[in-house]
């Protein structure tokens, strides 16, 4: 009876083990999502838009405007930097707006070399622009081809991405083990996934996953996905 009674209490001692371990982790990764935000709000930080009123920037002196304005562009890139990839990111959408703010460093800033400096924190933006997939969705854009020259993922870009789709549906996408709706389902991946196509037959691709824009790893399945879900990066 009293080998029972010890059992029982170290289950129960494991179990709130357990739970205290997942509830400190539900609240350290849901802060951590909730503070990455959206990749228009780190666009819009770095340009400062809605922070100055007509009558404010009237009054402000240049040398204030422009210590304001390498403060917030500090802050964005520094955001940028740490939520990479969960900040909302969509793919070519978000390759586009991302565009805006990296053409201004490197074309009307001549941050040629890469680096941004604030005060004694340095930023090594080609390094950032690398955790967003090297801009690869925007590359048709006239002002990446100038941004490129300056990028050093740029080379590698197009081998490293050129068969990677994203899924586009709004309920997700799953994952067969064969090329068939009687296929076993293997898994279901959010929308904004990023798939590498190994092959094609017919309506189906076989992928494999490469990227979730989420905060928590999870596994890259591989298997055949209907070729309607996707759409080319």
């Amino acid at each position: 009876m009293l080998k029972t009674g010890t059992s029982v209490i170290k289950l129960l001692r494991s179990l709130m083990l357990i739970l205290s371990l997942f509830f400190y982790a539900h609240i350290m990764f849901g802060a951590s999502a909730k503070a990455c935000g959206t990749i228009d709000m780190f666009v819009d930080k770095y340009f400062e838009r809605g922070r100055w009123s007509n009558m404010t920037q009237e009054r402000a002196s240049r040398q204030t405007r422009e210590i304001s304005l390498r403060q917030t562009q500090k802050s964005a890139l520094s955001q940028l930097d740490d939520c990479a990839i969960r900040s909302s990111y969509h793919g070519r959408e978000s390759d586009l707006k991302l565009l805006e703010l990296f053409y201004d460093f490197y074309y009307k800033r001549g941050g040629r070399d890469g680096r941004f400096s604030y005060y004694y924190h340095i930023y090594d933006v080609n390094k950032i622009v690398e955790k967003y997939n090297c801009l690869y969705g925007a590359r048709d854009d006239e002002r990446y081809r100038y941004i490129s020259k300056y990028l050093s993922c740029s080379a590698s870009a197009h081998e490293k991405y050129a068969n990677w789709y994203m899924v586009n549906v709004p309920s997700g996408a799953r994952i067969r083990d064969k090329p068939t709706l009687k296929g076993k389902k293997i898994a279901t991946v959010p929308q904004y996934t990023m798939v590498d196509v190994l092959e094609e037959k017919g309506d189906w691709m076989k992928v494999k996953v490469v990227q979730y824009q989420l905060l928590y790893e999870r596994p890259m399945y591989s298997g055949y996905m209907y070729r309607s879900l996707l759409v080319k990066y």
